[in-house]
C-alpha cells in the first residue's frame, strides 16, 4: 500500500504490446440486427478466427478472452467514452 514501492510495471507493459481489438464495423450487417442477431454473428466470426490447438495433448484451443465477449456500442455509448478524461488519476 502506501509507503511500498511501486510494483514493477514490465508485465503489464508486455501484455499491453501484446493487445490488440478487433474492430467490425459492417453497417450493412449489422444495421437494425437485434443482440441475439449480433451474438449470432460473433460466434460465426469467432468460428471462422479461431486458432486451433497447437500440440497434440491439447484436444481444444486453449481459451482466449477475445473470443468470449462481444461489445456492443451505440453512439451515445462511444461519446460517453471520448468524454472521460484522458488521465483518470487527474
Amino acid at each position: 500500500m502506501f509507503g511500498q514501492p511501486a510494483h514493477d510495471p514490465r508485465p503489464n507493459e508486455e501484455l499491453w504490446g501484446r493487445y490488440y481489438c478487433e474492430l467490425v464495423q459492417d453497417e450493412e450487417a449489422l444495421a437494425g440486427a437485434s443482440e441475439s442477431e449480433v451474438g449470432d454473428m460473433f460466434d460465426t466470426w469467432t468460428k471462422q478466427n479461431r486458432r486451433q490447438a497447437t500440440t497434440t495433448t491439447n484436444l481444444f484451443p486453449k481459451p482466449s478472452a477475445r473470443f468470449l465477449f462481444c461489445l456492443m456500442l451505440d453512439k451515445e455509448s462511444v461519446e460517453h467514452l471520448l468524454d472521460l478524461p484522458k488521465d483518470p488519476a487527474a
